[in-house]
């Protein structure tokens, strides 16, 4: 692309707020380049820059990780010394275009999708840094502890390395999830007899090899500590936000290093690169457009974007179809316009063909006898699971097809019979959705052409419920349970729903169908 046909203007995402907004396309100096953005990757490390820990965000142009063709070059390209922290020091890489060091650019090998790669030039170089701390050694048993981001691009460079693997994260979801990229075998780090197995079973008792600390909590270091072995280096990559207390004792008997690390130098890009393309190491994102990175900070900043959700969206476009993770809060009075925004944006429709109203609030944090309940409990489990579900099926409305389009609010047996302490205000507030569920199938689906249904399933259990629930909770309703007398899965909920979703379904209107193996019965 000639100079003259780069435009003037281009879209960036500015400031705090962040705001989408029109600017000039940045001139370059001889040293410099221009790229056109293919993507640009959303990071922690982004917020210092929003919360304005290096000076006022307002007018600054976040993003420190993308990738792009180059459309400009400046007339002399060379070396200089130092470093610059492009999208922190400078405008960075949430825009159309982006000015960048040519020293600090590295080329892509042919043939691998641009737009997927961006997080390797944070995440993914990060962690290949700190494995080249370990070199010179070979064909060790290495230990990962946090199992995010870094920790599994740590476990994926690290296998095609030669490694032995053994992760440590105390989340049972990251463990099964690392398992999906190759490693040897995972284990809870708050398990201590389990770990003394786990290392047994690599003829590690005397400890590891080494080891990779991406999580930022104490207990990871201290895991590390115990469990690396006689002469062995642990890499410090994840940062805690209070100190952690180490014995010097362990170092000095063990001859062990603690060694620091971060991003890498263009020359370790360029190596890292050569191994991506040799094991096809390519990170798994979700994409979405420059207009939802406000949002997408948003949710970051507040905590709200998950593993969980990005493993879901994974696992339904493996399947073939599309998927976005989109995460929004229930209590916020403006989520259901923000939730709909998102979707038409993201899969440029205008027609939504299926609502499924899942999400809900249960106050089982709070975990309180109904003498305790506050108006703050009592009003965030009505605002998410009544107000935020009656604002989106209104929302949705005008945007199913003429006919055909399904309405599905997940309900539950605590609307229809007394609730379990704490689910009191949460079995009132799903007896208030089966009435929403009633009045809107009355109102709306001979005008809309769809039907309008609830499900009510019973005592359902996975693996969050049982971390969630106590356990004298989980003995009063296995008394209460079923004809089936047993709890229900998942599954038995969501075949009824998708039956629900189909053009089978077309008779069924405005009703609260049990999925509950006959719960019900000693309801009614």
């Amino acid at each position: 692309m000639s100079n003259s046909d780069t435009p003037r203007k281009m879209r960036a995402a500015v400031g705090k707020p962040v705001v989408v907004t029109e600017i000039d396309v940045p001139s370059i100096g001889n040293d410099e380049i221009l790229v056109k953005v293919a993507s640009a990757s959303l990071c922690g490390s982004d917020l210092i820059v929003y919360r304005g820990y290096l000076g006022p965000p307002a007018g600054r142009v976040g993003g420190h990780e993308a990738v792009g063709p180059i459309v400009q070059a400046g007339q002399q390209q060379f070396c200089e010394s130092g470093k610059i922290n492009q999208g922190f020091d400078t405008n960075g890489f949430f825009a159309e275009y982006a000015r960048v060091k040519a020293l600090f650019a590295v080329k892509i090998p042919d043939g691998l999708p641009l737009e997927r790669l961006s997080p390797l030039f944070c995440a993914g170089i990060t962690a290949f840094r700190a494995l080249k701390q370990l070199m010179p050694l070979r064909a060790g048993v290495i230990g990962v502890f946090g199992l995010g981001g870094v920790g599994v691009f740590a476990v994926r460079f690290a296998k095609a390395l030669g490694y032995q693997v053994l992760g440590f994260d105390i989340s049972t979801e990251a463990r099964e999830a690392a398992h999906g990229y190759g490693i040897d075998a995972t284990v809870d780090i708050s398990d201590a007899n389990a770990v003394s197995e786990a290392l047994a079973r690599f003829d590690k008792s005397a400890g590891l090899d080494g080891a990779i600390v991406a999580a930022g909590v104490p207990a990871a270091y201290q895991a590390a500590i115990n469990y690396t072995g006689f002469n062995g280096t642990i890499v410090a990559v994840g940062v805690p936000h209070t100190d952690v207390s180490i014995t010097i004792l362990q170092f000095v008997k063990k001859n062990l290093r603690l060694q620091g690390t971060q991003s890498g130098t263009p020359l370790e890009l360029k190596e890292m690169m050569q191994l991506v393309q040799a094991h096809s190491i390519i990170p798994d994102v979700d994409l979405s457009p420059l207009d939802a990175l406000p949002e997408l900070v948003d949710a970051l900043a507040t905590g709200k974007i998950t593993r969980k959700a990005e493993e879901v969206a994974a696992e339904i476009r493996s399947h073939g179809s599309e998927a976005l993770a989109i995460q929004g809060e229930l209590k916020d009075p403006n989520f259901a316009q923000s939730v709909l925004d998102s979707v038409l944006r993201g899969f440029n429709t205008r027609t939504i063909d299926v609502l499924v109203n899942n999400a809900a609030l249960t106050g089982l944090n709070d975990n309180l006898p109904v003498k305790d309940v506050t108006i703050k409990n009592f009003d965030d489990v009505f605002h998410g699971n009544v107000r935020a579900q009656m604002f989106l099926m209104r929302a949705v409305l005008e945007h199913l097809p003429e006919k055909g389009g399904r309405i599905i609010n997940i309900s539950s047996i605590a609307a229809k019979k007394a609730s379990l302490e704490p689910y009191v205000v949460y079995g009132a507030s799903k007896a208030a959705l089966e009435s929403l569920t009633r009045s809107f199938a009355m109102e709306f689906a001979s005008k809309y052409g769809c039907t309008i249904n609830a499900v009510t399933p019973g005592f359902t259990v996975h693996e969050d419920i049982l971390k969630r629930i106590p356990k004298e909770t989980l003995e009063q309703a296995n008394q209460q349970q079923n004809v089936e007398k047993r709890f229900g899965n998942p599954d038995d909920v969501a075949e009824v729903v998708a039956f629900l979703a189909s053009e089978e379904s077309r008779w069924i209107n405005g009703n609260c169908v049990p999925a509950n193996g006959g719960a019900n019965i000693a309801a009614e």
